[in-house]
């Protein structure tokens, strides 16, 4: 039986600090998605950072949420009934179902540069990733990472099992990356058998004169029709990250509209409404990776603006604005698999815009703006079920009903509440916003900017913040955001220079 390296008798210091900070116990996020799931891990086989983050919650709310006693000449049984030794390293073999078990679990040592561990860069931590401290004896130290606090990476949510002994040691907490001072060395490992992160769903698309998709790494990417009828696009180098400049995109011909949607294996795909009503589309040939060529994907006569959803099982719909101001809809048949045909959407009378959204509880909506300036809106009436009658949304003259594609956006807020967004005919921006997700609406508010707005879009960021651009009558792009998820908006601030986008 080993005995060194087993894991810290935390010092006062941390310990006080966790103490400071409090325990968290209610069930962890995955790395970009706050969804869990089912353990069917083998032992030592592959298994995803969720299974690891269920496993290690088993200890977290063992005893009443108390946790697991400290003890390094004891053990605990995992979910599945099998003992580990009721240190740190002990916890987090149980966690990535490792053997050896029981008293003869690893030990710190065994988990830096060995045994399935390597190192890993601080940015590429995903969910069941270690910070291991190898030092000798009660110097040792390992914990297991969940998910960053935000943006910054100075933060993460973690898993640990920590001293002293005899008392409730097992937590879910905050920690300073990569750990509390005074507390050694700590090394980012990478546990070779864990399962790349799912691509988390995303269930918003966009489309007008300016539309914005979400990489599957969770980069905001920025698609907009120039005034010349070409497509620019400007993306952030890493997710939260700064900005790219401006890119020539394509395609040949003469762009009105341009909607962006991804599919359930994160690859992004752009469909451009062309001056004679074509549409034209082009896709990642996989997630984050180097564009397709654009194809034909609708024939001239099709559109005059569009807009994408996606559905919960992942379906993309590109939802069209005929010329004659219908909405036709056309939906892939299952995910990543062939396309319908073109489907009448409705409403009854002339639309001008159309955008569309999940709602958290997985339901599709569409709002129409129409040519009088009032709204419509039609939901499914369960996720991937059938849709609704078109009902009133909002009155004649609330938005720009002889406006430029994209008169009306819509977003998911973090918390699942819906929000959308329509630009009025004076050229303001209104919006109006679930009070809780899948809840009554708010009414109108004035939302910004100074100046004469022609189109709208929003998009999610990584963590959790909604960001809104608003092309205006120059050419111009200004973007407003939260300043964190769910919480006060940032004021307007300037985004592109006149004539970077078609009015």
């Amino acid at each position: 039986m080993r005995t060194s390296q087993r894991g810290m008798a935390l010092s006062a210091a941390a310990v006080l600090a966790i103490l400071a900070g409090g325990i968290a116990v209610a069930a962890p996020a995955q790395a970009d998605t706050a969804v869990t799931c089912t353990d069917t891990s083998t032992p030592d086989g592959s298994i995803s950072g969720c299974m690891a983050a269920e496993r290690a919650m088993y200890w977290v709310n063992a005893n009443n949420g108390n946790g697991v006693i400290y003890d390094q000449s004891a053990t605990f049984n995992s979910p599945d009934g099998v003992p580990y030794r009721s240190d740190c390293s002990g916890f987090v073999s149980m966690a990535l179902h490792l053997t050896p078990t029981g008293l003869d679990a690893f030990v710190t040592g065994d988990m830096y540069e060995a045994n399935g561990f390597q190192d890993v860069a601080k940015d590429s931590l995903q969910q069941g990733d270690i910070l291991d401290n190898p030092s000798a004896g009660d110097a040792g130290h390992v914990v297991m990472f969940d998910h960053w606090t935000d943006s910054t990476h100075s933060s993460y949510w973690g898993f640990e099992q920590h001293g002293p002994s005899g008392s409730y040691g097992t937590s879910y907490h905050v920690i300073p990356y990569p750990y509390f001072s005074g507390s050694g060395t700590y090394y980012p490992q990478h546990y070779t058998k864990l399962a790349p992160p799912a691509v988390p769903a995303y269930g918003q698309g966009t489309g007008g004169r300016i539309a914005a998709g979400v990489h599957a790494d969770s980069r905001v990417e920025v698609f907009a029709v120039t005034p010349t009828g070409g497509i620019e696009n400007k993306y952030e180098t890493s997710a939260d990250g700064t900005w790219s400049a401006w890119n020539g995109f394509g395609p040949a011909g003469t762009a009105v509209a341009v909607a962006t949607g991804r599919h359930a294996d994160g690859r992004l795909e752009v469909f451009a409404v062309m001056s004679d009503g074509s549409i034209m589309n082009r896709y990642e040939t996989a997630p984050d990776k180097p564009w397709s060529n654009w194809y034909g994907f609708a024939p001239a006569g099709t559109a005059k603006s569009a807009t994408v959803g996606v559905h919960q099982d992942g379906r993309l719909e590109v939802f069209a604005v005929t010329p004659a101001g219908g909405i036709q809809n056309k939906y892939e048949t299952a995910p990543e698999q062939a396309w319908s045909g073109w489907n009448d959407f409705g409403p009854a009378g002339t639309v001008d815009a159309v955008t569309a959204s999940q709602h958290a509880d997985g339901r599709l909506e569409v709002f129409a703006v129409m040519s009088d300036g009032s709204m419509q809106n039609k939901y499914e009436s369960a996720p991937e079920k059938a849709w609704s009658v078109w009902n009133g949304y909002a009155p004649a003259g609330t938005a720009n009903g002889k406006g430029s594609p994209g008169t009306d956006s819509s977003g998911v807020h973090q918390d699942g509440r819906m929000e959308v967004f329509a630009v009025t005919p004076s050229g303001g921006v209104e919006n109006k916003y679930e009070t809780a997700a899948d809840k009554a609406w708010t009414g109108w508010n004035g939302f910004g900017p100074a100046g004469v707005v022609t189109a709208t879009t929003v998009t999610q960021h990584q963590d959790g913040r909604l960001e809104v651009f608003a092309v205006m009558s120059d050419g111009s792009i200004q973007n407003k955001y939260e300043t964190k998820a769910d919480a006060a908006w940032s004021g307007w601030n300037s985004y592109a220079p006149a004539a970077t986008a078609k009015p």
